[in-house]
């Protein structure tokens, strides 16, 4: 069973800018320029990726604004793996 090895994190972010990329169904598309901190490092990384946002849920850009996402885990360049916006801090 795949879904029991998965781990999933939930990571502090930094909103640096971004925009909407697209909207399906029931999920809308960000494409994010954001700043972390990797949960095993410790160390400052930066990425542009796009993030999943539910439709339902209201999202603001804002720049300089905190986040919170969740992930299925940190690849080795940085980027997220799957990241979907939680909640704006």
């Amino acid at each position: 069973m795949l879904h029991a090895l998965v781990r999933s994190c939930t990571v502090q972010l930094h909103v640096r800018g971004g925009r909407a990329v697209a909207c399906y169904s029931r999920r809308g598309l960000d494409l994010l320029e954001m700043a972390y901190k990797h949960p095993r490092t410790g160390k400052r990384i930066g990425t542009k990726q796009a993030v999943r946002v539910a439709r339902q849920q209201p999202f603001e850009l804002k720049v300089a604004a905190r986040a919170s996402v969740v992930c299925w885990g940190v690849m080795p360049s940085g980027m997220l793996r799957h990241p979907l916006f939680l909640a704006r801090l």
